[in-house]
């Protein structure tokens, strides 16, 4: 993994733990929508899987796995902004944290510290690169 993936794996995080709970919300209203009215019983056919079992089944099962993936991400999640809180340099601090943490764009920090497109390109590459150099041997 290089350190780019690594801090940008920051970016990612919150939804993967997002998307792993609406699935599980998903399956948690297909089980409470799947019981059958008495009338739909019919005694003499062959019977079928309980299919609201089998959904509540499958909403604790993406629950679990859910609050596992959540644990696992927000550990990640603190460890990066650890590190990234342990620069010393004032400016590549102040990059990867809002590159990589507060998720602003390229061209809204170049805005902001009044340099072109490419020039804050380079400044990232620049701090993730610092990082590198103190970290790279973690991951």
């Amino acid at each position: 993994m290089t350190t780019k993936s690594y801090l940008y794996q920051l970016r990612n995080i919150d939804r993967r733990i997002q998307d792993k709970l609406r699935e599980s919300y998903e399956w948690r209203e297909i089980a409470m929508n799947k019981s059958h009215p008495i009338s739909d019983v019919n005694v003499q056919s062959t019977p079928k899987q309980d299919v609201m079992a089998e959904a509540a089944s499958m909403a604790v099962d993406y629950e679990q796995e859910a609050s596992q993936i959540a644990v696992k991400m927000t550990e990640l999640k603190h460890t990066i902004i650890h590190q990234i809180d342990s620069i010393d340099d004032e400016l590549t601090y102040n990059i990867l944290k809002e590159h990589f943490v507060q998720q602003m764009g390229i061209g809204t920090m170049a805005d902001k510290y009044f340099v072109t497109y490419n020039a804050m390109k380079y400044r990232i590459e620049k701090a993730i690169s610092v990082f590198e150099k103190k970290y790279g041997n973690q991951w």
